[in-house]
């Protein structure tokens, strides 16, 4: 069965699955052949992301803090070198690079269990907050440039989108 997170690049989808009994992260040419297992460690490893040119994948995993909560983790699209990214004793999720593939966005929940945004370079360094709401707000999408984040947060009984600046932790002037 497919778990969460398939992100596709040209000719591959990188996609975590319950084939085995612990979560894991797969690679499949877009075809469906060539399926590859590119995790096996205990804990749930989800919510895989390819960066814009296919050669890396983030995730998520609570593999070196069992039974933990999640941090984000790298690797080469072939499943190597995969190397922590955050270290915390809270939730880090639902990572997603940025289109330039030099910055990876996630929430935390670092922040006294109320989910935020961060930012970080892509080895992990440079992990700014970019949002602090009192509400939970979940990863964004990013502009093209990086320079611009788009949030989703629920604010009483619906949700509210905002664009803001991937540098500041207020939303930027209207246009």
């Amino acid at each position: 069965s497919t778990g969460s997170g398939m992100r596709l690049v040209p000719g591959k989808i990188v996609f975590a699955s319950g084939r085995t009994p612990e979560l894991d992260i797969w690679a499949i040419n877009s075809d469906g052949t060539g399926r590859t297992r590119l995790t096996d460690t205990p804990g749930e490893d989800s919510d895989p992301a390819w960066s814009p040119d296919g050669t890396r994948v983030a995730f998520s995993s609570p593999r070196d803090a069992l039974p933990s909560a999640p941090e984000i983790y790298g690797m080469k699209g072939d499943g190597t070198g995969q190397t922590r990214l955050t270290n915390n004793t809270s939730f880090d999720d639902f990572p997603k690079w940025s289109p330039d593939g030099r910055r990876i966005v996630f929430a935390s929940g670092r922040d006294a269990g109320n989910f935020e945004i961060y930012v970080m370079d892509a080895d992990g360094k440079n992990q700014p907050r970019l949002t602090n709401e009192p509400t939970s707000d979940l990863t964004p999408p990013s502009s093209p440039d990086v320079t611009r984040l788009l949030s989703r947060t629920p604010r009483g009984t619906q949700p509210q989108s905002r664009v803001m600046h991937a540098t500041r932790q207020q939303p930027p002037p209207p246009p």
